[in-house]
């Protein structure tokens, strides 16, 4: 599974502006080791801000 991607977003929905929450089922990575990686990209007509808060895994 190494590589796996297991969400993406744009900031090219309805709700531009607002928080979204969102929750991703992880489970398949259950007792492995994993790096969580997020990245935001942009470019000069789209601009954007990439923030993340109150970020929990349980």
């Amino acid at each position: 599974m190494e590589g796996t991607q297991i969400r993406s977003r744009s900031n090219m929905f309805p709700n531009k502006g607002q928080w979204v929450k969102e929750t991703v089922d992880i489970r398949a990575f259950a007792g492995r080791s994993v790096t969580l990686a997020f990245t935001g990209t942009e470019n000069a007509s789209k601009q954007t801000s990439f923030v993340l808060d109150d970020l929990a895994i349980g």
